[in-house]
């Protein structure tokens, strides 16, 4: 639009298998990018899925604090589009995402370190008389990505939810935690096969869930990657899976990235030479 300043218009359709969630999703953003060190933006989003609508507004900063170090702040307010209103006779319920991510990314690439902290409120908003329902949620994860040579990757990650829910002045708190180490490695310039472990414990009940998993991924065309994979054991966990599935079972994965390369329009920040702020800003859109 001018100097520093674009646009970004989105149309996402997902459809779920086997139970996953199905939406349609439109958006729209502004972004303010002057020299860096700090990006600002602002971003409108309409989803639908099953009958209902939700509505969000996000206002997010990003840049680089330090040398190899980059930062991201973002927070969210939006809508349940009803979803809770149609069960409880409410309208769309308010709701609230803080996200805070941080990533240090050396030029070498070697190893690559990311935190994050998300803050979640699902309260739900009702209508006069009705049962008050109140739920948040703290999520934080660090992880380690170590490149020992081209093409082998080993990755550490630990993660932790702490929840609490109230109902008619009764407060239940949970804590979860995640253990995960996976390795992948390049079989050439166009396979790749990756394996990992996974452990979840929940801390009241002192349960634990084990999961492992192995993959098989092929670079079809520049930017399509498509992969087979088959879990041995393990569930899912939408907060902590970052979109891969984790139930038992096998499953297939198709990624296209699609950025202002693919477009002709220019060259895409997360490519070679992207820096810190682009991992922390990588990071903060994996939030729950």
């Amino acid at each position: 639009l001018a100097k520093y300043l674009t646009t970004n218009v989105a149309y996402e359709k997902v459809q779920g298998i086997g139970g996953g969630t199905s939406y349609n999703s439109v958006s729209a953003g502004l972004e303010y990018k002057p020299n860096r060190p700090f990006t600002t933006s602002v971003k409108g989003e309409r989803r639908s899925s099953g009958g209902s609508a939700q509505t969000s507004l996000t206002l997010g900063v990003s840049g680089e604090i330090a040398r190899d170090v980059g930062i991201v702040v973002r927070h969210t307010k939006f809508d349940d589009g009803g979803a809770f209103g149609a069960l409880l006779g409410a309208a769309g319920a308010p709701r609230a995402r803080t996200s805070f991510g941080l990533a240090y990314r050396p030029a070498d690439d070697r190893l690559n370190l990311l935190a994050r902290y998300h803050i979640r409120d699902d309260s739900l908003g009702l209508l006069p008389g009705a049962v008050a329902m109140t739920s948040e949620s703290t999520l934080g994860s660090v992880e380690g990505l170590y490149q020992p040579e081209a093409g082998t990757q080993l990755a550490l990650k630990y993660a932790w939810r702490s929840s609490a829910a109230s109902s008619e002045g009764v407060v239940t708190r949970t804590t979860t935690n995640l253990w995960l180490a996976r390795f992948s490695h390049d079989l050439d310039n166009r396979w790749t096969a990756s394996a990992d472990y996974r452990v979840l414990s929940q801390h009241e009940t002192g349960t634990k869930q084990f999961g492992y998993g192995i993959e098989l991924s092929r670079v079809l065309k520049q930017n399509l990657i498509v992969g087979l994979g088959y879990n041995f054991a393990g569930e899912d966990d939408a907060d902590f899976s970052d979109g891969r599935r984790w139930a038992k079972g096998s499953y297939a994965r198709v990624g296209f990235k699609f950025d202002e390369e693919v477009l002709g329009l220019g060259t895409s920040p997360t490519g070679a030479g992207a820096g810190p702020a682009d991992a922390a800003q990588e990071e903060g859109d994996q939030s729950p």
